[in-house]
């Protein structure tokens, strides 16, 4: 057969990147005739049938291998991954648990969880933590630490089918010291986006399989975790979108079979939203402010930036960035977007298996890049499973580099291997406790006032109170708005019994925020501590006008009246 000059074009241009099966299932002729057309062309050698283009060891097409198999052919170098892994996370086994984290192990303890909600929901793995170590922090380490080790598996396992193994085990290293793991692995409360993590490569081994072997059941099996996920919003809401760009640019599947195949999982996506409207806008209520299309494209830059800095350079770790741009900065970051934008659009038309890889980095973390996500918040938990992808990429850069220039690459992959071994080694002396942890913050967000706020409240939960004092006048100074800052000032002087001070700073809190319950409550101890029982009343009713069943607002005024009657006797 010979080929007209369309069909030799899409040879030349694809057969770096696609496997000779793939472009012969897509031009309907065989294997046999591509590659007799690339021999004759000197595109891939007589003997060896490889490309002879140095590009062609990175995009391969391996045959199937089953998970033992993978395993065992490997062992070694899998076992010393899990070692190094534990061994560097070892530290935090024994880090604190923030007190955030105790709603979630009293609602574990309660029973309220039971063993059919391990079909949906993000907190599978805590859940299992739970079952098997109680409110223990070793235990949820461990449990964050295994699900992690077989997510790194998984993703070699799967991606071994399209790239290079040498350049996969280069992935695997850097991943296993990556210093944005920290957050993930140590506090409980990050532990589910390394589940998620897990169900997204479920997800992308299930449709594979379903392109390899025609299975059904992998298409079932597919669907159910794509639905799964979607349906419970929040950070994987925009599950079928992740499946959809790997589909299309890593499996290289057409676009007229993935439309029938999963372009109808996009409309579930604003099922959720439909389904938890009320919900919802309160979500986007609290993180919306300013005119709402100014506020993205304002923002967008930073997050842009703050994204990259943590997977690529990751020098300012903190559980959020909320930082004051300066104008030096900002310019940057936006110079930086302009670059990204027209790079994803040069891969596109270019180099679609690398835009592919790109566009799963950033399909993972899309929700970030929302205009009511509020990208003031770019967390390192975050990023989980975007980074395993900025790995391969600098994998495969370096690779490069290699041809180019002899044991440059290798250099460099030493360079970021002792890098991130260096920042996570490190990055454990921040997670000792809950005061190293936001002092370490304010390094990073001086002007943050929900760092100030929330450093001065475990000063004040130390017994720090002049340093706490100090934290919530900057937070304030910063937001003279932030009802959170007034309500843990008074705490601070209730804590020191200095009522009047609380008083002042309580009454400002409900001023600002008339449902604050919390408030009230303590307005009403305040007033019975000094005596004054008809106020007490009369703050304490004010919260069961908000709350009528709040059975703690009941139990504190019969206490009261209790109080009062021995006063008065």
């Amino acid at each position: 057969m010979a080929f007209i000059k369309k069909e030799k074009n899409f040879i030349n241009k694809n057969y770096l990147e696609m496997s000779v099966k793939d472009m012969a299932k897509i031009l309907k002729t065989s294997e046999n005739e591509i590659s007799q057309y690339l021999i004759k062309n000197n595109s891939i050698d007589k003997k060896t049938n490889s490309t002879l283009n140095e590009k062609s060891s990175i995009f391969q097409d391996f045959e199937f291998k089953s998970i033992k198999d993978v395993f065992f052919d490997n062992f070694y170098f899998w076992l010393g991954i899990a070692v190094l892994i534990i061994v560097l996370f070892y530290r935090s086994y024994n880090s604190i648990l923030l007190s955030d984290e105790m709603t979630m192990f009293n609602d574990f303890a309660s029973g309220r969880w039971v063993w059919w909600k391990l079909l949906y929901g993000s907190m599978v793995n805590q859940y299992l933590a739970f079952a098997f170590f109680g409110i223990s922090p070793i235990g949820y380490r461990v449990t964050a630490t295994g699900f992690h080790l077989v997510n790194i598996f998984l993703f070699f396992y799967l991606f071994r089918n399209f790239i290079s193994e040498k350049i996969l085990k280069i992935t695997i290293l850097l991943i296993s010291v990556h210093s944005i793991f920290v957050e993930p692995l140590t506090w409980v409360a990050a532990n589910p986006y390394i589940y998620h993590g897990f169900v997204y490569l479920l997800i992308m081994i299930f449709s594979f399989k379903y392109e390899k072997t025609n299975k059904i059941y992998f298409l079932i099996l597919y669907y159910a975790l794509v639905i799964n996920f979607t349906l419970q919003g929040g950070h994987t809401n925009f599950a079928p979108l992740v499946a959809i760009v790997f589909n299309l640019f890593i499996l290289k599947r057409s676009f007229k079979k993935e439309l029938i195949l999963s372009g109808w999982l996009l409309l579930m996506i604003p099922v959720f939203t439909m389904l938890n409207k009320k919900d919802v806008d309160a979500r986007v209520a609290s993180l919306t402010t300013g005119p709402y299309c100014e506020k993205f494209v304002q923002t967008l830059p930073f997050t842009v930036a703050k994204s990259m800095e943590l997977v690529f350079f990751p020098f300012s770790l903190a559980l959020f960035h909320e930082e004051t741009l300066t104008p030096g900065y900002y310019n940057f970051a936006r110079i930086l977007t302009l670059g990204f934008i027209f790079l994803v659009i040069y891969l596109f038309f270019k180099k679609k298996t690398y835009f592919g890889i790109v566009a799963v980095a950033c399909a993972f973390c899309i929700y970030i890049f929302s205009p009511v996500q509020i990208a003031w918040f770019v967390a390192e938990r975050y990023m989980y499973l975007t980074t395993f992808f900025v790995c391969l990429l600098l994998a495969i850069f370096f690779n490069y580099l290699n041809k180019k220039v002899p044991n440059l690459g290798n250099l460099l992959i030493a360079c970021y291997f002792f890098f991130f071994l260096f920042t996570t080694f490190n990055r454990f002396n921040a997670w000792a406790s809950a005061e190293t942890l936001w002092e370490e913050n304010i390094k990073i967000a001086p002007d943050s006032y929900r760092v100030r706020n929330n450093l001065a409240d475990t000063y004040s939960k130390n017994g720090k109170f002049e340093l706490a004092t100090k934290q919530f006048s900057e937070a304030l100074r910063i937001n003279p708005n932030f009802v959170d800052a007034y309500f843990n000032l008074a705490n601070s002087y209730l804590a020191q019994n200095k009522f009047s001070e609380a008083e002042a700073y309580l009454l400002k809190s409900v001023q600002m925020n008339p449902a604050l319950v919390e408030s009230y409550l303590k307005l009403g101890l305040i007033k019975a501590n000094t005596g004054n029982f008809k106020e007490a009343y009369y703050y304490i009713d004010k919260a069961l006008e908000i709350e009528p069943n709040l059975e703690i607002a009941k139990n504190l005024k019969q206490q009261i009246k209790d109080y009062e009657i021995k006063q008065k006797n």
